[in-house]
């Protein structure tokens, strides 16, 4: 793997713990 590839990747799984925070969220905004 290269570093631009595990850039990208770390990337994308903080965009994931993001997304699922905010749907969290909204759980809870809901309720």
């Amino acid at each position: 793997m290269t570093a631009q590839k595990l850039e990208s990747l770390g990337k994308t799984l903080l965009e994931l713990e993001d997304i699922s925070e905010f749907q969290a969220w909204l759980k809870t905004f809901n309720n």
